[in-house]
């Protein structure tokens, strides 16, 4: 954990520790394969009519890294997030949605990413959801954008922060927060599982896995694997699909941001794939491993 002078908190474990100081650079193979294992899920995608978008939420550090602690730096100049997207700029078909310019420049008006955890809040979320809907609007322009006129921002308080529960003052450690309210009606609802999915995760985990509908039939349906800084954007996305299943791993294992039995299962229209940033190599390693 890193604390700095104005009371920000950082994760600070061996894999966030790595990624942010760039300990052990990706070689340009590492770089190549990873391209390539995103090539490879656009083709099968492609290959059942499926729209594939790929985006990596990123890291507190790299949009506020002037709030860490003056003697922490990375080593190398370029972070593995950097190096990743000038790659893949040769390869538009990966549909890979870059936030940091967007939430940088939304940085500027307001305050996106919490003070005691390590996500993004809900101004920060709902950029996510607009940047991803502007990649889908490309192939399925009958999906409407929610804009920033639907919502009003009000301040609130939050506890109870990923990283403030880490060192026990959970819900003693109190900030000051932004959060947006919906003028209109959400109208997406969760549906039950079926058996498929009780089977895949040994019972019900709402966390892990979950299905949203809104029962509009002229909308696409969707399959998103991600990760936690996806629940600050699914009440947005949810409203983009006529069925969407969340799923993230209750494993890190090679599965975890593609698992086909999941889109065999679902025949969507789109999948999309989310990470948070610093796992990008542990998880590039792994598949490379099981291979």
């Amino acid at each position: 954990m890193l604390i700095s002078g104005n009371d920000w908190l950082y994760l600070a474990d061996k894999v966030a520790d790595e990624y942010y100081r760039v300990v052990e650079p990706l070689t340009e193979k590492e770089l190549t394969d990873l391209v390539e294992i995103h090539l490879q899920r656009v083709r099968y995608c492609n290959s059942r009519g499926i729209q594939y978008i790929f985006t990596i939420a990123p890291n507190k550090s790299t949009i506020y890294p002037e709030m860490l602690p003056s003697w922490y730096r990375p080593i190398e100049n370029k972070s593995h997030l950097e190096r990743f997207a000038e790659r893949v700029q040769g390869y538009p078909e990966i549909n890979f949605i870059d936030m940091r310019k967007d939430l940088l420049e939304l940085k500027k008006r307001y305050q996106i990413y919490y003070i005691t955890d390590t996500h993004w809040n809900e101004l920060g979320g709902f950029l996510a959801y607009q940047l991803i809907t502007k990649k889908i609007r490309e192939r399925f322009p009958r999906v409407a954008m929610i804009q920033w006129s639907d919502y009003t921002i009000h301040q609130t308080t939050m506890s109870e922060g990923d990283l403030s529960v880490m060192l026990g003052v959970g819900s003693t450690l109190i900030e000051p927060t932004l959060t947006l309210k919906y003028k209109k009606i959400y109208h997406a609802k969760n549906v039950p599982l079926d058996s498929f999915y009780i089977e895949k995760l040994g019972g019900v985990n709402p966390v892990r896995l979950f299905i949203m509908e809104t029962g509009n039939k002229n909308l696409p349906n969707a399959v998103v694997f991600r990760d936690s800084f996806f629940l600050g954007v699914t009440p947005y996305l949810s409203e983009n699909f006529n069925r969407v299943v969340y799923f993230w791993s209750p494993r890190f294992d090679r599965n975890m941001f593609f698992d086909k039995s999941i889109i065999e299962h679902e025949n969507p229209d789109i999948v999309i794939t989310e990470m948070v940033e610093r796992v990008v190599p542990a998880n590039l390693r792994l598949i490379e491993e099981k291979k």
